[in-house]
C-alpha cells in the first residue's frame, strides 16, 4: 500500500503528464503548468497556464471496507487502517483568447490523458526521480507499489456543478476548465498491528509436532471437457482437465465414490472404465449423468481421509443398451392393428424411479430403403407403467411394455431412459446387400 506521500505524488505525476502533452501545443508563448488555487493564475501576464487544483477528495466506496475491521474489541490493532481515497481535480487553462490558447491546451491535456488513462508504475518512478532535487520529499513515496494502478477518469460536471464549484473561489473570473478522478489511491497508516504470541496446542506425542497445521496451494481440480460426450455402459470416460490429480485423487460418479483408478493418471486426463467394478452399479443409471473429481485430504494424528477440494461437475449421457426384445401376447384389434407387450432386457439395469419409453419405427425393406410412396414410415413410442411404488425393487433387468393399435410389420426398437436414447445397429439385409442401414435390434409384429 502506498504512505502518506500518495496524494501529493498523484498531483506531482499528474502536473508531469500534463507539462509533457502541452509542451508542444503554444510555441509562441511560455506555458506555465502550476498546482496552484485558480485565484493564483495571473492570466495577465502574457503567459500560457494550465493550473491542476485538488479541489475534493472523497472515499472509494469499492475498497472503503476492505481492512474493516482494523481492531479488535478492546481496541488492539490487529491491522493497518487503509484510506482508499478517490481525488478530484480541477483543470484550468488560461492564455491568449485571440489565439485561443487556452483551446489548444485543453485539447492536447484531454487527449494526452484520453491516450494514457492511468498513471503506470514506471512513469511514476521516473517522475519521483527527475524530481529528486526540486521536491526531495517524494523520494519516500511509495505510490508505484500500491496494488491497483490509479485510473483517470473525467467528470461529466454540468453548469450547475461548475458554477457552484467555481463560486468557491471569491470574484475570481471563469477561466477554461474540466474536472477528472484518480482513483484510486490507497493510503495506509504508519501503526504497527500487535501481533499475540502463538497458541500451544497439547504436549504431542513422540515424533509429532503436535500442531496438525497444513498449508496446500490453492490450486483446485478443474474438468475441460469429457471424451466422449455420449457413453455406454463398458466403454471408457476419459476426464480432460488440469490439476486432476493431488496427494489423494478420487472420482466420483453421480455422487458416488469411484474405487482406485487403473493405471497412474496424469495432471491433465483421467481414464475411467464405465463397468462395474470399478464403479458402483447404483451410479451406472441411464440417463444424464454428472463426474467430478475429488481430492481428499489426510488430516490428523494419525492421518485419515478428509473431505478436501473438489473440481466443477461436468455432465454427460449414459446410454442404456438394449439387450433383447421378445414380443409376448399379441392379439388382433378390429382394425387390424395389433396390441401387446414387449419384453425388454436392459444394460444398465433402470431404477424405479426412472422414465422409460419404447419407440417403434418401421424397418424397410424394400430396395432401394424407402417408404412406401402413399404414406410416411410408421412410427410408434409407449411409456412403460410407473414402477415407483413401495415394493418395487429398486433396479430391474426387464420391463414389460404394453402397446396397442399397432400395424403388422418389423419394426426397429428404440428404449429411451430418463432422455438418452439406446443405439441401432447398422448393418444390410438381403434385399439390399450392398446398402448400409439400421437393421436391429427389431422386432416382428405380425
Amino acid at each position: 500500500m502506498s504512505n502518506f506521500l500518495a496524494i501529493a505524488t498523484v498531483t506531482e505525476v499528474l502536473r508531469s503528464l500534463l507539462d509533457e502533452a502541452t509542451a508542444g501545443s503554444v510555441t509562441e508563448l511560455q506555458i506555465d503548468v502550476t498546482t496552484d488555487r485558480p485565484d493564483a493564475i495571473n492570466t495577465d501576464d502574457g503567459r500560457a497556464h494550465v493550473n491542476l487544483f485538488l479541489y475534493q477528495v472523497m472515499p472509494n466506496p469499492a475498497w472503503r471496507n476492505a481492512h474493516v475491521p482494523t481492531r479488535r474489541g478492546d481496541g488492539g490493532l490487529i491491522d493497518r487502517p487503509l484510506a482508499a481515497l478517490d481525488l478530484r481535480y480541477l483543470l484550468t487553462f488560461a492564455g491568449d483568447g485571440g489565439r485561443q490558447v487556452a483551446e489548444r491546451l485543453m485539447g492536447a491535456a484531454l487527449a494526452e490523458l484520453e491516450a494514457r488513462p492511468q498513471l503506470s508504475r514506471n512513469h511514476i518512478r521516473e517522475v519521483i526521480q527527475a524530481q529528486q532535487i526540486s521536491k526531495p520529499f517524494l523520494a519516500l513515496s511509495d505510490l508505484a507499489d500500491q496494488p491497483e494502478l490509479v485510473k483517470l477518469t473525467q467528470l461529466p460536471l454540468d453548469l450547475e456543478e461548475l458554477s457552484k464549484l467555481w463560486s468557491v473561489f471569491f470574484q475570481v473570473p471563469y477561466c477554461l476548465s474540466v474536472a477528472y478522478e484518480a482513483s484510486v489511491v490507497l493510503v495506509e497508516a504508519v501503526s504497527a498491528p500487535q501481533s499475540p504470541l502463538p497458541v500451544r496446542g497439547p504436549v504431542p506425542p513422540e515424533g509429532h509436532d503436535g500442531r496438525n497445521l497444513y498449508v496446500d496451494p490453492l490450486s483446485l481440480p478443474e474438468i475441460e471437457r469429457l471424451e466422449p460426450e455420449v457413453a455406454a455402459i463398458g466403454s471408457t470416460l476419459r476426464i480432460h482437465g488440469r490439476n486432476l490429480v493431488g496427494e489423494l485423487t478420487e472420482v466420483a460418479l453421480e455422487g458416488l465414490t469411484v474405487g482406485a483408478l487403473p493405471d497412474d493418471p496424469t495432471s491433465l486426463l483421467i481414464e475411467l472404465p464405465l463397468s462395474t467394478p470399478p464403479v458402483p452399479a447404483e451410479a451406472l443409471r441411464a440417463g444424464i449423468r454428472t463426474v467430478q473429481v475429488v481430492h481428499p485430504k489426510l488430516l490428523g494424528t494419525p492421518p485419515e481421509p478428509h473431505r478436501g477440494v473438489e473440481s466443477n461437475v461436468a455432465p454427460f449421457v449414459l446410454r442404456p443398451s438394449l439387450v433383447a426384445v421378445t414380443l409376448e401376447n399379441p392379439a388382433p384389434d378390429v382394425d387390424g392393428t395389433r396390441s401387446g407387450e414387449l419384453r425388454i432386457e436392459f444394460d444398465p439395469p433402470v431404477g424405479k424411479t426412472q422414465r422409460v419409453t419404447v419407440m417403434l419405427n418401421e424397418l424397410v425393406t424394400a430396395s432401394p430403403p424407402a417408404p412406401p410412396p402413399n404414406r410416411p414410415p410408421r412410427a410408434y413410442s409407449f411409456d412403460a407403467p410407473s414402477r415407483n411404488l413401495p415394493l418395487e425393487p429398486d433396479s430391474v433387468t426387464e420391463i414389460v411394455i404394453p402397446f396397442t393399435r399397432v400395424r403388422p410389420d418389423d419394426y426397429l426398437v428404440r428404449v429411451r431412459v430418463d432422455g438418452a436414447t439406446s443405439e441401432l445397429g447398422l448393418g444390410s439385409l438381403p434385399a439390399t446387400p450392398t446398402i448400409v442401414q439400421y437393421v436391429s435390434p427389431a422386432v416382428e409384429i405380425p
